[in-house]
């Protein structure tokens, strides 16, 4: 995955320009570094690691997404769509403990 969209291998000449114009409009002065310097800094990886709002949005996903997929599995039980009735049923244990 490239880095910049001037490293972009996939993208044209005119795309890569316009990639970069539109990040630097977006950016809107945040940073005094230009797009296609731009490096990893674990500063920002370990900002990111105490922020709590990273906690709490994971939370909210996991919370979110357990019962979508613990449901999903037994959904052709409890809805009786399905035309196999026991094959319906051998579906449901294993996903219940998860």
């Amino acid at each position: 995955m490239p880095d910049t969209p001037a490293a972009a291998k996939f993208l044209t000449d005119d795309e890569k320009l316009w990639a970069l114009r539109r990040m630097r409009m977006d950016a809107s002065g945040s940073t005094a570094v230009d797009v296609d310097q731009e490096e990893f800094d674990w500063y920002w990886a370990k900002m990111a690691l105490k922020a709590p709002q990273t906690y709490l949005c994971a939370a909210i996903w996991f919370f979110l997404l357990v019962p979508l997929y613990v449901g999903a599995p037994c959904l052709a039980t409890t809805t009786r769509l399905t035309f196999d009735r026991r094959a319906s049923l051998f579906s449901c244990p294993p996903s219940s403990p998860a």
